[in-house]
C-alpha cells in the first residue's frame, strides 16, 4: 500500500536559526544600536524612552519638544535625582504652586509632605510682609488634607529706641546667642508655640542680671492671595546640574544628538550625569529675568554660539525669574551660525519659537514692541 504525501506551498518571510550540533538553535536578532547622550553607552533602541527637553513638572504642553537619545537608565537616574530636586526643592519648584502648574492639594498627603520638607530644607528664609518690620519668619506647613499653607515659625523680634523697623530672628538662633551677642533692646516681640518656649525666652533675655524688656506677642496676620512673600534661597550644585541638563537637552533637540555627542561636550556631560565639578564653573546665575516687564511668567531657553570665542552657551529661565547661563562648550573651535530660542507658556500649554529680535531682547513672542 503506497503512502500519500501532501506538499504544502507557502510564501512568507522567515527568520532562519543557525544550528550547531549539540547546542540549542541560536536566533539571529537584528539590533538597532543608539548612543545615549549622557552615559555614552551604545544600547539597543528599545533601551531608550521619551525624554522631555524641559522637565514636564514645569508644565504640560500640546507640542512639547522631546528626545529619543537618552537611555532608560539615565532617564530614571535623573527622574529620581536632579529633575526631582529642581521641581521640588527650589524656588522655581515653589512657583509651580503659585503659578498653578502644580495645583494644590497634591495627589497625596505623602506627596505634600515630601514637597514641604524639600522646600523648607532648600529655602534659606521665607518672610511674610508685615508693617514696620523686615517681615515675619514663616515656613511651609501642611494641613491634614494635604493642602500646603504658610505657617509662622517661633521667632523673636527686636527694636532699639529710634529704630523704625523690627528685626526678627529664629527663636533657636536667639537661644544659642551668648551674653555679648544679645545686646539690650528696648522692645521685644515674640511668637512662640508653647509656654515652655516663652519661659525659656524670658530667662535668656534676663541673662547677666538684665531686666526683662517690654514684651509683646507678635500678631500674625493670615496671608491672602495678594500677600507678599520674601524668599531667600541657595542655588546649589543639584540645581545647577538640573538646569545644565535642560540646556544639553535643548542643544540635542535643536542640533541633533550627534552634535552633543561630540567630546567637546564631555565636561558638561560628566557634570550633569556624574556630578564631576568643572573648573571654572559652567553654570552662573543672574537676577535679571528675561522679561523685565513681568508680563509673562513662562519659561525661556536660548542657545547660541558666540563669534568672538566660539563659546556654545545657553540661557535658561524658569517662570521668568532667575536667568541661568550654561556654558556647554568653552571653545568649539570652528564658528558656525547657531541661534535658537524657545518660549514655553504653561497657561496656554504652548511652545513657541522666538524670533531673532525676541532672542536678543529676551521678549516673549506675545509682546508687541517697536524698535
Amino acid at each position: 500500500m503506497g503512502t500519500t504525501s501532501t506538499r504544502i506551498s507557502s510564501q512568507r518571510n522567515l527568520r532562519i536559526a543557525s544550528y550547531v550540533p549539540g547546542h540549542a538553535p541560536v536566533h539571529m536578532v537584528k539590533m538597532t544600536l543608539r548612543k545615549c547622550i549622557y552615559c555614552l553607552a551604545e544600547k539597543d533602541s528599545n533601551q531608550f524612552n521619551k525624554e522631555h527637553v524641559l522637565n514636564n513638572a514645569f508644565g504640560k504642553y500640546d507640542n512639547t519638544p522631546t528626545l529619543n537619545c537618552v537611555c532608560i537608565q539615565c532617564n530614571d537616574f535623573f527622574g529620581c535625582g536632579i529633575d526631582r530636586q529642581l521641581a521640588r526643592g527650589t524656588f522655581e519648584g515653589l512657583l509651580r504652586y503659585s503659578e498653578m502648574i502644580r495645583k494644590p492639594p497634591p495627589r497625596s498627603v505623602d506627596d505634600a509632605k515630601r514637597f514641604v520638607d524639600d522646600v523648607n530644607r532648600m529655602i534659606d528664609g521665607l518672610r511674610l510682609a508685615y508693617p514696620g518690620s523686615e517681615g515675619v519668619l514663616v515656613a511651609l506647613g501642611m494641613m491634614p488634607t494635604g493642602e500646603i499653607k504658610v505657617v509662622p515659625v517661633p521667632q523673636v523680634g527686636f527694636r532699639m529706641e529710634g529704630q523704625k523697623h523690627w528685626t526678627s530672628l529664629p527663636l533657636l538662633e536667639v537661644m544659642d546667642m551668648n551674653a555679648d551677642e544679645l545686646s539690650p533692646h528696648d522692645e521685644v516681640m515674640y511668637y512662640v508655640e508653647t509656654k515652655d518656649q516663652l519661659d525659656a525666652l524670658k530667662r535668656k533675655l534676663c541673662v547677666g542680671g538684665r531686666s526683662l524688656p517690654p514684651l509683646q506677642e507678635l500678631p500674625i496676620l493670615p496671608p491672602t492671595d495678594s500677600t507678599l512673600l520674601d524668599v531667600e534661597w541657595t542655588v546649589n550644585d543639584e540645581v545647577r546640574r538640573g538646569v545644565a541638563k535642560i540646556a544639553l537637552n535643548y542643544a540635542a533637540f535643536k542640533e541633533g544628538a550627534d552634535f552633543v555627542l561630540d567630546s567637546r561636550f564631555d565636561e558638561l556631560r560628566n557634570y550633569v550625569r556624574f556630578g564631576r565639578p568643572p573648573s571654572p564653573p559652567l553654570v552662573s546665575t543672574s537676577v535679571r529675568p528675561p522679561d523685565r516687564s513681568k508680563t509673562s511668567n513662562g519659561h525661556y531657553i536660548k542657545l547660541e554660539m558666540q563669534k568672538r570665542d566660539s563659546c556654545v552657551a545657553a540661557h535658561v529661565s524658569l517662570f521668568n525669574t532667575l536667568t541661568y547661563r550654561v556654558v556647554l562648550v568653552k571653545n568649539y573651535g570652528l564658528y558656525r551660525p547657531l541661534a535658537h530660542g524657545t518660549y514655553y507658556d504653561p497657561q496656554a500649554r504652548s511652545v513657541t519659537e522666538l524670533t531673532s529680535i525676541d532672542r536678543r531682547l529676551w521678549l516673549p513672542p506675545s509682546i508687541t514692541y517697536t524698535l
